[in-house]
């Protein structure tokens, strides 16, 4: 039997379809997260402590329910792959016009946030959780290039209710969130100079801001942020404090790409070096390793690190030596990878892979459709048991049988 739920924007005479199954997902609650783009704010891409779907589950993923999401303004105001966050419990997530909340085991609407402008073309481009806050970063007038404008938002994550807001001129590239720090990042109006700006959490109160060579990318452990140019190529690699000041260097030709999630025991930071090496830094930028392999970090696990290798494979590196663990060979060059639990996740791609030896989980036969033909495109999160796919058309939530 299968249920319909109508989630209804007051004020807009628009109701959202919510559509799903009556049955619950089995097994004991999982614990774990995705309270930011790409996970955490070492952008890991990693679901820490999932236990519920694993290789032993996985094929037995089905579509629990599906939330609608509101259609384009022309050529603006499209629902990012990036705005929606989940809790063990709640997923949050931005319609087209406004940030709605919903149980995440149900799909049962928490609260909805008031109408963003969608008509004006505002779009919110990026949602974090931190706290007792749901923290959103957005651009409006359908990204004017005469008056760009970026506003950072601090909702009440009980009720919705706005409670900060922070606006500036400008273009909008990225927010991250470590602890009540929230960084926001951009470019002045007709690009040149860029700048990060600090704002608390919790009461939107601006903390400093750094001009110039200045991205913020990823909160490693320790406090520290590390920041990369690509226009201003002379700039290199930066590390930062929550405080604004900086801490170390690398030169030219030095690319940052993500780090260990926050609790790794002795965590490394993982950069590109000038000849395109992957490698591992520690804390103070002291080099760890550097590998043979040249390409793009994926994801980073509790012992393996997740790359591009060999012209679109995936590859598996030791996080301690940088030696190569397994090679998974593409037809098609891996756009994105996460970790969670003991699966690895591809797009595009059908088959998730065993994180310890990167063979694919095995269906049962060749007539198998499975639960990841939607794996060609979009994003892919894991929270609360739930696998979360996201489009800018629809979230589809599954669970497992």
């Amino acid at each position: 039997m299968r249920r319909v739920i109508s989630i209804v924007a007051a004020g807009l005479g628009l109701s959202l379809g919510l559509t799903g199954s009556s049955m619950g997902a089995t097994g004991a609650a999982s614990t774990s997260t995705w309270l930011q783009p790409q996970s955490d704010a070492a952008h890991s891409n990693r679901s820490l402590n999932e236990t519920t779907i694993t290789a032993g589950s996985v094929l037995n993923l089905s579509v629990e329910y599906s939330l609608g999401r509101l259609p384009d303004y022309g050529a603006c105001g499209r629902p990012s792959e990036h705005a929606a966050v989940s809790t063990a419990t709640a997923l949050y997530y931005f319609d087209g016009r406004r940030v709605v909340a919903v149980d995440l085991a149900t799909g049962q609407p928490l609260w909805r946030g008031t109408d963003l402008g969608g008509s004006d073309g505002y779009r919110v481009t990026d949602i974090a959780v931190t706290g007792s806050r749901v923290i959103i970063q957005g651009s409006g007038g359908c990204w004017s290039q005469s008056d760009p404008g970026v506003t950072v938002r601090g909702l009440d994550i009980a009720t919705g209710r706005q409670v900060w807001s922070a606006g500036r001129s400008g273009y909008n590239l990225s927010m991250l969130v470590s602890g009540n720090t929230v960084l926001s990042d951009g470019e002045a109006p007709g690009g040149g100079v860029r700048t990060v700006w600090a704002y608390n959490a919790t009461t939107g109160a601006q903390m400093w801001t750094r001009d110039g060579c200045s991205r913020s990318q990823y909160g490693p452990a320790g406090g520290l942020f590390a920041s990369n140019d690509n226009i201003m190529t002379t700039c290199g690699a930066i590390s930062f404090s929550k405080a604004g000041a900086t801490n170390w260097t690398k030169p030219a030709g030095w690319t940052y790409l993500r780090a260990d999630p926050s609790g790794t025991t002795s965590p490394n930071i993982y950069a590109t070096d000038p000849l395109g090496r992957i490698s591992a830094l520690g804390p103070t930028g002291t080099l760890r390793w550097t590998s043979a392999e040249k390409g793009a970090v994926l994801a980073a696990g509790p012992s393996r690190l997740l790359v591009t290798c060999d012209s679109g494979s995936i590859c598996a590196l030791n996080r301690t030596t940088g030696a190569r663990a397994w090679k998974a060979t593409r037809t098609t060059p891996a756009a994105s990878a996460i970790l969670a639990g003991d699966l690895v996740y591809v797009i595009p791609g059908r088959e998730p892979l065993n994180a310890t030896t990167g063979q694919p989980i095995p269906e049962p036969d060749e007539d198998f459709l499975g639960p990841f033909t939607f794996l060609g495109s979009g994003s892919v999160q894991v929270a609360g048991g739930r696998l979360i796919h996201i489009t800018p058309r629809n979230i589809d939530v599954y669970a497992v049988r």
